[in-house]
């Protein structure tokens, strides 16, 4: 019979008991290659690499998926821009005359004001004339001279008189020298009446037909630019 001799047994704290964790008293040598030790290394480095590139390509999926999801939102964004500006453009073509007519009445507007930047209205100013002369005096002729509408006065008729924008001249009878003073003192008052001129009275036989005698004045008078109407002046400044 062989006897065999057991060592103690002894813990980490040098007691037996509950939760005690049992240490060897026998010195342990690890016999693993380093082969083997270099291998278990690897393939610990080889997972984390393995996490890392799982890691980064779920995160550049994201961004690719990000990146497709945009341009398909700027890719409607630009389908929708391209309809409306289809819809406008249908839209435009409905209204292309309104430029052409627009402007035609701008125009027509522009040559009314020039055509008429000059104008006067004679009938008030023949009656003025009229008005104006002696008891017993009547016009028999009344013309008028004026420029084409242009910015710049004509030369009077009278080489005293002022430049204007036209003259009156007119042809009077009447049965008794007319008082020329008083006649000329009234066309003075007249807007838009400058510098009156009056020739001598010039007495006219009666005619054998019976017509009496008279004595004949002839006259002119300048006209101002205080007479132009400017009737469409404001339309002008509002365009």
């Amino acid at each position: 019979m062989t006897a065999t001799a057991e060592a103690p047994s002894t813990t980490r704290r040098g007691r037996t008991g509950k939760g005690s964790v049992p240490v060897s008293p026998w010195p342990q040598v690890n016999l693993l290659p380093p082969e083997v030790r270099a291998s278990r290394a690897v393939r610990v480095v080889k997972r984390w690499l393995a996490v890392v590139v799982v890691i980064a390509i779920v995160i550049a999926a994201g961004v690719v998926a990000a990146s497709v999801l945009a341009q398909r939102g700027a890719d409607q964004e630009l389908a929708d821009a391209q309809v409306r500006t289809e819809q406008l453009n249908a839209e435009k073509e409905k209204y292309a005359e309104v430029p052409i007519v627009l402007a035609a009445i701008d125009d027509t507007t522009r040559a009314r004001v020039l055509g008429t930047s000059t104008e006067v209205l004679w009938t008030p100013y023949l009656r003025a004339v009229a008005a104006t002369t002696p008891e017993g005096v009547s016009i028999d002729t009344f013309s008028v001279s004026a420029p084409w509408p242009r910015p710049d006065l004509s030369m009077a008729q009278n080489p005293l008189a002022a430049d204007s924008v036209g003259t009156i001249s007119f042809t009077a009878r009447s049965l008794t020298v007319p008082d020329s003073a008083a006649w000329l003192d009234g066309l003075v008052t007249v807007p838009g009446f400058s510098d009156p001129w009056l020739s001598g009275a010039t007495w006219t036989e009666p005619t054998p037909e019976g017509m009496p005698g008279y004595y004949a004045v002839t006259g002119t008078v300048e006209v101002t630019e205080g007479a132009w109407a400017q009737r469409f002046v404001d339309e002008t400044e509002e365009n």
